[in-house]
C-alpha cells in the first residue's frame, strides 16, 4: 500500500477553522474560570488561569495543524 497525502482541501479546512477554535478555546477556558470564580471568591485568579489554559491549547491546536500539513518548509515534488 502507498501513503497518501492528506487532500489539500482537508489542509485548507483545518487551516480555515483554526482562528475559530483558538479564540473558542480562549472564551471556553476563561469563561470557566470565571464562572468557578464566582463560585469560589477567588477573583480574578482562576479566569486569569483559565485564559492561560485556553491560549496554550489553542496553540497547541495550531502547532499540531501545522506539523500535519507538512509544516512551513514543504517543498513539492520536483518529479
Amino acid at each position: 500500500m502507498s501513503e497518501e497525502k492528506p487532500s489539500m482541501w482537508k489542509d485548507l479546512g483545518d487551516v480555515g477553522t483554526l482562528g475559530i477554535e483558538m479564540v473558542l478555546s480562549v472564551f471556553l477556558a476563561g469563561g470557566i474560570g470565571y464562572w468557578l470564580d464566582g463560585r469560589l471568591g477567588t477573583k480574578p485568579w482562576l479566569m486569569v488561569i483559565g485564559v492561560i489554559l485556553g491560549m496554550i491549547a489553542g496553540l497547541r491546536r495550531a502547532y499540531k495543524v501545522i506539523v500535519e500539513s507538512g509544516g512551513p518548509t514543504d517543498k513539492p515534488d520536483k518529479e
